[in-house]
């Protein structure tokens, strides 16, 4: 349940079964919520003066819901003057402390991870300049009228795909009618339509510097296209007008044959899930076959009327691939796909794989700045499916607890001859007692599945669990619809030689137990990669 602080009437807006209301300008909550809502709202006040203090006001209200909320994540609505104040005579003054107010705002999200801002020109933009009615805020104290309540409910929509969902991770275009204008077989590569200076080559012109800004937020771009590859390659080179570069693609397939299949061979190179990608073609009948072909990508339904493509895409490109905060680890990105896919290449030159990881030099280390990194820790489990034991999710809050707590985390860094993947392996443990521990998680980013690192990175964890005193380390595995990766490396585990002790517990869900009482201590055999604690 998410709670709503708020001073205005917002009761036919929220669905009851997900919202909880406040009651009127009370910063306080009777119980304990899992995420809040600060929904507070400038009155139509009659003076400056007034203005001012229920500015103030409203700064005192929002410091103590945060702190009634007790680290649980916020959301909070910045202040905007009504348009009922269009014609306010000296509103200056008014506006300096909004955005004072709104900078502080902004300010508190960057120190505090449960803190976050909602943008209130994007709140206004999607309720429309009809949001504010004098006739119900002076009838009923309602600062949104009820007659934008379909626009409410998209923008609701939006914060809650932003808050609680996991954005998508590429982006899959077609070429002809959809990154440019004109079909590139027919017209050639100069005549093709991205010229920004007219219509409707300032459309496509558009698109191309959105595909570029996705791309330097982290979400990944390719092709599937119906072209062949050397007239392709001709226009990146020379349509002067192109204003994105072949290279800003991760993977390119264009050649003849259909594009779901093109689609599914870029999904298995960047060892990614359907539904982690969106599918962009002007043509209905393509995008019917994806659709039929691959159920779980997203293929939205691209404008018929070229000047619509832009609204399209801030609608399109904000529903699936905004968030909260872009991490260091997601602008990274396209440079760890590349090196996973230089790595990919180079593994045909070797007649074994044993040879081919052993030529790539894996190295591990695991954090030990633990708060540092709470973020990416938290986004981790959040995104992770394939390689995920429980496909339990943490929360930042969740992360904190633990650390707070005294559980043990082991956060996993990889890098190989070809550059650095990141953080992309985690273990979580909890201390029963001093003897025993329990596995709450273990999970691998799919980018660096297929290296053999899962195993030694279970060995190096659990004897390092062996110097900490603990003498037994159980755990569970959960299946999903998902995670069969997970669930077959542990049917063909062996650590240290031995075998787990497994039983089948209800649902399918395997529990395990080693006894590490006995555990040699002798060093460690790290196969393909040597892991080491960071100092």
């Amino acid at each position: 349940m998410i709670f709503v602080f708020r001073n205005s009437t917002l009761e036919n807006l929220f669905p009851k079964e997900k919202y909880v209301l406040g009651e009127y300008e009370s910063p306080l909550a009777n119980e304990s919520y899992e995420n809040y809502l600060w929904m507070n709202f400038i009155p139509p006040l009659p003076s400056k003066k007034a203005l001012l203090l229920e500015i103030s006001k409203l700064k005192r209200n929002l410091d103590t819901s945060i702190v009634t909320a007790k680290e649980k994540k916020i959301s909070i609505l910045g202040l905007f003057l009504p348009e009922i104040y269009l014609s306010l005579n000296e509103k200056d003054e008014v506006e300096k402390e909004i955005y004072n107010f709104n900078q502080y705002v902004i300010q508190l999200s960057k120190d505090n991870f449960n803190v976050s801002f909602i943008n209130p020109d994007t709140f206004k933009k999607i309720l429309g300049k009809n949001y504010f009615s004098s006739k119900y805020f002076f009838s009923i104290g309602a600062i949104i009228s009820p007659g934008v309540i379909n626009n409410f409910s998209l923008w609701l929509n939006y914060f809650e795909r932003n808050s609680f969902s996991t954005r998508k991770k590429l982006l899959i275009v077609d070429l002809d009618n959809t990154l440019w204008g004109g079909i590139l077989g027919e017209d050639g590569p100069e005549g093709i339509k991205t010229d920004g200076s007219s219509y409707p080559g300032n459309v496509f012109s558009y698109l191309q510097h959105k595909l570029k800004d996705l791309s330097s937020n982290g979400v990944l771009l390719a092709i599937s296209s119906k072209n062949n590859y050397l007239d392709v390659e001709e226009a990146f080179k020379k349509n002067k007008f192109l204003n994105i570069s072949l290279n800003d693609f991760t993977v390119v397939k264009t050649n003849w044959k259909e594009k779901s299949e093109n689609i599914k061979e870029i999904i298995a190179e960047l060892n990614l899930n359907e539904d982690a990608c969106v599918f962009l073609d002007d043509n209905p009948l393509e995008r019917d076959l994806v659709k039929n072909s691959l159920p779980n990508i997203s293929v939205p339904d691209f404008p018929e009327k070229i000047y619509e493509i832009p609204s399209f895409l801030e609608k399109t490109f904000h529903y699936f691939f905004s968030s909260e905060t872009i991490l260091d680890e997601d602008l990274l990105k396209k440079t760890q796909y590349e090196i996973r896919n230089k790595a990919e290449k180079a593994k045909i030159e070797f007649s074994s794989k044993e040879e081919f990881l052993k030529s790539l030099e894996l190295k591990g280390k695991i954090h030990s700045s633990i708060k540092l990194i709470i973020p990416r820790l938290s986004q981790m489990t959040q995104k992770t499916n394939q390689f995920n034991f429980t496909t339990k999710r943490f929360s930042e809050e969740d992360i904190s607890k633990l650390i707070s707590s005294g559980e043990i985390i082991y956060p996993l860094q990889v890098k190989d001859i070809y550059g650095d993947h990141g953080i992309t392996g985690l273990i979580i443990v909890s201390r029963k007692n001093e003897k025993e521990a329990e596995l709450i998680n273990f999970l691998m980013s799919c980018r660096i599945l297929g290296r053999d690192i899962e195993q030694s990175f279970l060995e190096w964890c659990i004897f390092d669990l062996k110097k900490m005193g603990f003498e037994k380390l159980s755990g569970k595995f959960i299946p999903t619809k998902k995670n069969k990766l997970a669930g077959d490396f542990l049917k063909n585990l062996k650590i240290f030689g031995k075998n787990l002790k497994n039983s089948e517990t209800n649902e399918n869900t395997t529990i395990f137990e080693f006894n590490m009482e006995n555990l040699s201590n002798k060093k460690i055999d790290k196969k393909f990669i040597k892991i080491s604690k960071m100092s």
